[in-house]
């Protein structure tokens, strides 16, 4: 809850350049409090924004599929089940799989087994953009006249336009370091999206298997025709064995077992050989007949229950994320550029100046005493602070306060005549001006409240409606001052001198001035402790500024949220060249909410 009770002639003193760049948290603390309607409004704004796409989006749908490929199979005709290749690496044997899987032979294969190319997500869109024929035209300029496209071509393009679409839409992933891969497609369907990924792997494992067959086809055919020569090569060297054999060329016997062992160990060597290559195409001729693949599917793709994009939940609490954040940096930029009255601190880093107190706003009510803010009773302006029913009020805490300050600012500079002005109309100088008379008229200060403000007749509204004479006629015939005093009716020590009938030519604050009539200031604080001066604005009217060398000191009322601290350093200027003392600021019609300390 904000405290209304500020220490006298508070010095806003820019801070040292250390604590300026310190950010507390407190600080933050006083900014989500300023900020925090943007930054809720900003991601209420985004929020509905994401629930909105996840509305109009078109849904997708994933389907998941998993398969092992077993390293193991992965070989040539002629090599044995228990060896490996050497020239590559188990990941790069499940690299070259999974791009083998995502190969655009496959998925033409699957495209034309499922149809795909009559379904709108993988056909060409049925209208051209409306920019297309303006980058043909221009096309055109540069290139040479093309001949007309054939069913072929269209057949072609059609295939290509699906197959991006499809491989766009295909994922396939090795899980880990083991030797599964995960496949998973997404669609606008969500049973299309399960059949597409069945029939990817389909299409997969039956190409591998065709491959496989072809392989082991090729190898038939060479082992067969090899093993022809290999038998020709056997029945050749067992009969030139058995021809030495038979021979009777005349050698010796160490001769002879030499020659033999020679041609029957040729002999063995192509039975062995032929031998081997029988078996091998023996195993061909399996492998032929019934090709092993060299991947299993172990988790076959079932239709989603639930959509994979959008993501209503996850986009909605991303989007209220981003909204806070900009609602954030909205905020920032709006404090940043916001020059208008929010802070002690803000005052003190921007202006010269005290303040002597802040008022905070006080709902208008309905009453007989104009439109001055604090309505109420028979005379608003002066008792909402004094009334029983008011006095424990923020309003009037703010008022007791502020007298405090002031009244300590009086006794520092022995201070008594005192004008009250703002920068503009409305911003509560009035209400000060009144209240502060009835807060020291009531601790026993005599004080006479002089009205100055022509446009502004809330005064004697509130006092002497039926009043047509005041200062302007006092300042003509000084003696008739003390039948022109209004005495306020239940307010002791407290009296009114009205305006009066001004003179189009000369206002009475000029004329008062000027001190070339009767009456001068002296004469008017006769008989008074303190005179208090209701000033116009300086924007408003020149008589604060032409009155403002023969008073005492200034209090310059503004307004919070809406006088700019460039507003107020221009007036305290203008003020100061005149030399005006200035006593102090009064921050009015504070948000007690908002307003940061």
């Amino acid at each position: 809850m904000y405290n209304p009770a500020f220490r006298a002639n508070f010095a806003a003193q820019p801070p040292g350049p250390e604590k300026a760049d310190l950010v507390g948290i407190q600080d933050v603390g006083r900014f989500l409090r300023a900020a925090y309607r943007t930054i809720l409004a900003t991601m209420l704004a985004f929020t509905v924004l994401g629930a909105a796409f996840c509305l109009v989006a078109t849904p997708t749908f994933t389907g998941t599929a998993q398969i092992l490929i077993e390293t193991d199979h992965i070989q040539s005709f002629f090599q044995d089940s228990s060896n490996r290749r050497e020239s590559e690496t188990e990941t790069g044997r499940i690299e070259s799989q999974i791009e083998v899987i995502k190969s655009d032979r496959i998925a033409e294969a699957v495209i034309r087994k499922q149809k795909l190319l009559d379904e709108p997500e993988f056909s060409p869109p049925a209208k051209a953009p409306f920019y297309a024929g303006a980058i043909d035209a221009i096309k055109g300029l540069f290139k040479a006249e093309e001949t007309p496209l054939t069913e072929e071509d269209i057949q072609s393009a059609r295939m290509n336009v699906a197959l991006d679409r499809f491989t766009n839409r295909l994922t396939v992933r090795r899980i880990g370091q083991s030797f599964v891969a995960e496949v998973t497609f997404r669609s606008n369907d969500a049973g299309r999206a399960a059949s597409i990924t069945n029939a990817l792997l389909k299409a997969y494992i039956d190409a591998d298997i065709e491959a496989k067959a072809q392989n082991a086809r090729r190898g038939h055919v060479w082992l067969t025709e090899r093993l022809g020569e290999l038998r020709a090569q056997v029945t050749e060297s067992r009969r030139a064995v058995e021809e030495f054999k038979s021979s009777g060329e005349i050698q010796s016997s160490s001769e002879r077992a030499v020659k033999l062992a020679e041609l029957d160990s040729v002999s063995q060597s192509q039975s062995r050989l032929y031998d081997v290559f029988l078996q091998r195409l023996m195993e061909t001729a399996q492998k032929v007949t019934y090709p092993v693949a060299d991947a299993r599917i172990i988790s076959s793709a079932a239709k989603p229950t639930s959509r994979s994009f959008p993501k209503t939940g996850l986009i909605v609490a991303f989007m209220g994320l981003l909204g806070a954040a900009a609602g954030v940096g909205i905020a920032m930029v709006r404090s940043t550029s916001d020059r208008t009255v929010r802070s002690l601190r803000q005052i003190g880093a921007r202006v010269d100046c005290d303040v002597l107190g802040v008022v905070t706003a006080r709902p208008r009510k309905a009453g007989p005493g104009g439109s001055g803010p604090g309505g109420g009773a028979a005379h608003p302006l002066f008792e909402s602070v004094v009334s029983p029913r008011e006095t424990r009020s923020h309003f009037a805490s703010d008022f007791r306060s502020l007298k405090v300050s002031v009244n300590t600012a009086l006794l520092a500079r022995s201070c008594k005549r005192i004008g009250i002005t703002s920068l503009n109309h409305g911003e509560g100088k009035t209400t000060v001006a009144c209240n502060l008379a009835a807060l020291f008229a009531c601790s026993g200060t005599r004080i006479l409240l002089v009205d100055l403000c022509d446009g502004d007749r809330s005064v004697k509204g509130a006092v002497a409606p039926d009043a047509r004479f005041g200062l302007a006629e006092a300042i003509q015939h000084p003696d008739m001052l003390p039948r022109l005093l209004v005495p306020h009716g239940s307010i002791p020590n407290l009296s009114i001198l009205p305006l009066g009938t001004v003179d189009p030519t000369a206002s009475p604050a000029e004329q008062l001035a000027s001190n070339r009539h009767r009456l001068d200031m002296d004469a008017l604080g006769q008989g008074f402790d303190l005179l208090l001066f209701d000033l116009p604005g300086i924007k408003d009217s020149p008589d604060a500024l032409a009155l403002a060398p023969s008073l005492d000191a200034i209090i310059l009322v503004v307004e919070y949220g809406r006088t700019t601290t460039d507003e107020i350093e221009v007036s305290l200027a203008k003020l100061q060249s005149s030399n005006t003392q200035i006593l102090g600021l009064v921050v009015n019609k504070a948000d007690t909410k908002r307003f940061e300390a």
